[in-house]
């Protein structure tokens, strides 16, 4: 059964305010035609219909008046799909869809919007045009409805109907040609002419448009090209009858289809993921991940993390983090992946990603998303590897005792000595022995500590990986006590053994926490020249023992490491070397300050997503490592490789104001260097959330942060707005109006149009830096042509600012220049509203004082015109 969609309103009931048709267009209940539109009741002899009744006996003529007693009306038996691309003219080459139906399925058979002519008998015509989606201001679109028929014929489209098509009307091959921003005035202006004249012709074959008529559909233009919305449109269908003189009179009120929203734009398109750069993350989060996208509104979009139990009940989600600084030209967006919800996860979980709307809860489609274990803890069973499995030692080994506690036998170099050289008579394994430099490592430990920090819930973990050093500790033991020969090489195999991981018997020992286990590996490779290679081992994710002894915080190890001959500058799969790892870590302080140490480490190298040390401190929050680097001599004002941040701009993103205020007080930093984007620290304030927003941008404008330097963000300015206004007013830029619209970038400023408590620091800060470098002709500048004035000076301001104050004529002004979004702002500002004002026209808007006193006049400031006049004749 197909809905049915009634309108008998007609314009007639809007309000005078809303009446967008007043000159003729709007069509009233007069309007309509009936075989008795004319007065009394009688038919008239010259309507298309006499002829139908002419042949009518008084029967049939009377039953037909009861058929049609009853008003025509139209239903919509077919809508349109809600979203549709709107193409550009430039875009119309070729064959492109037509608009379809919303109950299109997969079948061949495609469906169009379909309407239906009720209770009217005789031969009519349905037609379509395209009209604002505004229930409330019906007006034409300036948009284009086309008919694809080779030479897209513009609207209106007109459909036959009658009783042999069952007075159905399916309008096929239609498509809407977006109108850019420079031409939706004129456009306007045409249709609303051609429809006043089509009206006015039914009344007067001869009708033809007054100059007066067209100077108020030219204001009206004027007035409706303001709020036209040019991503939504709907369609209007309506019947009609011709007449004897080919004149369009209707017979049925008009009826609306329901919203067609653009396809691609940024408020209501489609949303779609287009390609993601990666799609794994560690449980911590914070890693940075690049996605392709349609084009979205860079305010009005979220990156929703979510998953799903066996049931499809969402059991948790969480949102990405980025800022409307890191929505590139509304096709791309980097943020950083949050946290999963259970850090100690040890196989991999999979969620799913997908783009969400706060303005109307669109989400796009999800795609999957897996969140790893940390380094600390992996569950990946691989198949262990094995250099000491050789016949020659197998009938020699004992199973060892598991439950052995090998701690009591490490507690102090005599003891350990004691047990190893019972029974040796080996000349190799005495002089072995001998070369083991026990008293020297054993001082990094502290006894009363048996175990590191358990990398991760051991209770989950494969007891075999977790027994590896254990055992292999056992052996060596073992193959000491038998005084075998080549006691070396064989000790040498064992520690070749891998874990599932990739481990050597030292990763593991490190991994596991087994620091007694640490300690004697550490002894018996200080002892042998040949297995002190295996200090710089990597495993299957390219870690070394170093970077392990790092992720447990344990500087006492790190420094027993560096001493055996550990490469501080070796890096992982990844690029981090054992410095990337420590800063990092906030609260591994200790451990920086130990590979700092090192005469031969490099404390500017980049890892593989191009930051430096110094740069993954600071988005860490790690205050002491960033300390400790700039100690050492790191360039402050590097940028990382990715961005082009420097430490200051990653630091202000992750609102660590101890970090942000350390390196403005204490080094040379840039305060104003901007990213590969053009964006400054204080670009990166500004769009902060939350109440440090405001804490960060006093920090940056105490050091000379300036809110007036714009970033690339190229945005387009409405030209005719802006001459009418005399300020640059911002929109969206389209395809065609790029090629012609004045573009600039956006400053700090500009970010916090609608922040009331930022913009009253860049205007305190504003006022005390115009005082102190001007004392008494601060901005007023001659012009050498013609010695216009420029602007005002602080005094100036403040006694124009006591008028307007006076009479709340600030108010007007700011009305006049299209900033009402600042009313409540200066309304609260701590000074005078008026002086906000001023100041704020003084540093966003180019205008001179003449100008000012021109905009003053035409809103009625008698007073301030004359105060002003006596500035100007003082210049002239």
């Amino acid at each position: 059964m197909s809905e049915i969609y009634e309108n008998y309103t007609t314009l007639e009931s809007i309000s005078e305010d809303q009446n967008f048709f007043s000159y003729g267009y709007a069509m009233n209940n007069q309007d309509i035609c009936s075989p008795f539109y004319e007065s009394q009741g009688t038919t008239n002899i010259n309507s298309p219909m006499s002829t139908v009744l002419s042949s009518l006996s008084d029967s049939e003529f009377l039953s037909l008046n009861n058929a049609i007693i009853e008003t025509p009306y139209i239903t919509i038996l077919e809508q349109p799909v809600d979203k549709f691309r709107f193409r550009y003219k430039s875009e119309m080459v070729g064959t492109h869809g037509s608009l379809m139906g919303s109950n299109n399925n997969n079948n061949r058979r495609k469906n169009a919007p379909t309407v239906q002519l009720h209770k009217y008998p005789g031969n009519a015509i349905i037609r379509c045009t395209l009209v604002t989606s505004d229930e409330h201001q019906r007006i034409p679109h300036p948009h284009k409805l086309v008919h694809r028929d080779g030479l897209d014929s513009d609207d209106p489209h007109d459909v036959k109907v009658s009783a042999e098509n069952e007075y159905i009307a399916t309008f096929h091959g239609m498509a809407i040609i977006h109108t850019a921003k420079k031409y939706i005035r004129d456009e306007l202006i045409r249709k609303i002419k051609k429809n006043t004249l089509e009206v006015k012709k039914r009344e007067n074959i001869n009708a033809t448009l007054s100059t007066i008529e067209e100077a108020h559909i030219k204001s009206d233009a004027d007035r409706y090209q303001k709020y036209v919305n040019l991503n939504s449109v709907a369609l209007c269908f309506q019947a009609f009858i011709l007449d004897q003189n080919e004149i369009m009179r209707p017979i049925t009120n008009p009826i609306y289809s329901h919203p067609i929203n653009n396809l691609k734009s940024a408020l209501t398109g489609e949303l779609k993921i287009c390609r993601i750069d990666k799609h794994t993350s560690s449980v911590e989060g914070a890693e940075e991940v690049f996605i392709l996208v349609e084009k979205v509104g860079k305010k009005n979009i979220k990156v929703k993390f979510f998953e799903l139990n066996e049931d499809d009940y969402e059991i948790w989600c969480d949102y990405g983090r980025f800022s409307e600084l890191d929505v590139h030209h509304q096709y791309a967006i980097v943020f950083r992946t949050p946290p999963y919800r259970d850090l100690n996860i040890t196989t991999p979980k999979e969620v799913f990603i997908q783009l969400e709307r706060p303005s109307d809860g669109d989400c796009s489609e999800p795609i999957k998303f897996i969140y790893k274990p940390s380094d600390r803890v992996i569950d990946r069973k691989r198949k262990r590897i094995s250099h000491s499995e050789s016949s020659e030692l197998s009938f020699i080994l004992p199973i060892s005792n598991e439950n052995e506690n090998i701690s009591d036998i490490l507690n102090n170099s005599t003891e350990i000595k004691k047990i190893l050289s019972e029974g040796i008579t080996s000349p190799k394994c005495k002089e072995f022995l001998k070369n083991m430099d026990v008293d020297n490592y054993l001082k990094f430990f502290d006894n009363e500590e048996n175990m590191l920090i358990t990398d991760g819930p051991s209770t989950v973990q494969n007891q075999d990986d977790i027994m590896f050093a254990k055992n292999v500790l056992t052996k060596v033991i073992q193959y000491m006590k038998m005084d075998l020969k080549n006691v070396e090489e064989y000790i040498q195999k064992l520690f070749k053994d891998r874990s599932t991981y990739g481990d050597s018997p030292l990763h593991a020992a490190l991994r596991y926490g087994q620091r007694d286990i640490v300690k004697y590996f550490l002894m018996l490779i200080s002892s042998n020249k040949d297995c002190k290679a295996l200090v710089n081992g990597q495993n299957s994710s390219g870690k070394t023992p170093l970077h392990y002894a790092i992720l447990q915080n344990q500087p006492e190890i790190t420094k027993a490491l560096l001493m055996l001959g550990a490469d501080p500058n070796r890096t992982d799969d990844h690029g981090f070397s054992a410095l990337h790892t420590a800063v990092k870590i906030p609260e591994a302080g200790a451990c920086v300050d130990v590979l700092l140490s090192e005469k031969k480490i490099d404390i500017e190298a980049y890892n593989d997503a191009g930051w430096m040390p110094l740069h993954l401190a600071a988005k860490a929050g790690s205050y002491d490592a960033v300390c400790s680097l700039i100690h050492a001599g790191v360039n402050v004002n590097n940028t990382d490789m990715s961005y082009g941040r420097t430490a200051l701009h990653i630091a202000v993103e992750g609102g660590h104001k101890n970090i942000v205020e350390y390196l403005l007080k204490k080094t040379n930093i840039s305060v104003n260097k901007r990213n590969f984007s053009g964006n400054t620290a204080l670009h990166t304030a500004v769009v902060y959330t939350g109440v440090r927003a405001k804490e960060l941008c006093a920090l940056l404008l105490q050091y000379g942060a300036d809110p007036h330097i714009q970033n690339h963000n190229r945005e387009s300015n409405n030209l005719d707005k802006k001459k009418e206004s005399h300020i640059k007013v911002k929109v969206e830029v389209d395809a065609e109006d790029e090629k012609t619209d004045e573009v600039i970038g956006q400053s700090s400023f500009d970010l916090a149009k609608n922040k009331p408590d930022i913009l009253q620091l860049f205007n305190r800060q504003y006022e005390e830096t115009t005082n102190e470098m001007c004392t008494v002709t601060t901005k007023l500048e001659l012009k050498d042509e013609d010695s216009e004035i420029n602007w005002l000076n602080n005094e100036h301001k403040k006694k124009l600012s006591i008028l307007l104050d006076k009479t709340q004529g600030w108010r007007k002004l700011a009305k006049h220049l299209n900033v009402e979004y600042l009313l409540k702002t200066f309304q609260h500002s701590s000074t005078s509203p008026s002086l906000f004002l001023l100041n704020y026209i003084d540093v966003e808007v180019s205008l001179s004082a003449k100008d000012i006193q021109i905009i003053l006049r035409k809103i009625g400031e008698k007073e301030a015109v004359e105060y002003i006049n006596e500035i100007v004749s003082m210049y002239s």
